[in-house]
């Protein structure tokens, strides 16, 4: 009974010390949460994990892009269609015929974004991840020129939904 009691001792002074010490400091053991938190990745890994989905990106958006190009082949081709049906109908046309001027300039541009967003996908595939300061302007460039894709495409977009459909719209307004 009393090799009990010392046992019942030994193990409340052994909890006892292991909560005061865990209180004050972490073990050698454990890591810190902290560690465990903040992985971060080698620049070189993130290089090579992200050459590994360039040419994935590249593939998907030569697809994207030639959605986005028939789309607008076709807003182009009805919209030209309906300018000759209107103006044959006796129509004032001339302000269509300007927004589908400034239509075609930003295809154009849309155009000449994609370009330049699929050059600088080729230059960031050829980089070196040796070289991690050109890798990452490489980077800055694509996703620079991305954003240039996007605003064009929402460009054209607005565009139509804010100039063109309201003109559109004012046809009806007006007595042939």
């Amino acid at each position: 009974m009393k090799s009990h009691r010392v046992w019942i001792s030994f193990t409340a002074c052994l909890v006892f010390t292991l909560l005061i010490s865990s209180a004050a400091k972490t073990h050698a053991w454990l890591p810190a949460i902290e560690d465990v938190l903040n992985i971060k990745i080698k620049p070189i890994l993130a290089c090579n994990i992200t050459k590994n989905k360039v040419a994935e990106k590249i593939t998907h958006f030569e697809g994207r892009v030639v959605e986005h190009n028939e789309t607008y082949t076709k807003l182009k081709d009805r919209l030209e269609a309906k300018i000759g049906e209107w103006e044959d109908l006796g129509y004032d046309v001339t302000q269509l015929n300007e927004d589908y001027d400034e239509t075609e300039k930003k295809v154009d541009d849309f155009r000449d974004s994609y370009d330049a967003y699929a050059k600088a996908l080729e230059n960031l595939e050829g980089s070196s991840c040796g070289a991690i300061s050109e890798y990452t302007k490489d980077l800055d460039e694509v996703k620079e020129a991305m954003k240039n894709v996007r605003q064009d495409a929402s460009e054209i977009r607005s565009f139509y939904q804010t100039v063109i459909r309201p003109h559109i719209m004012d046809l009806k307004d007006q007595e042939i």
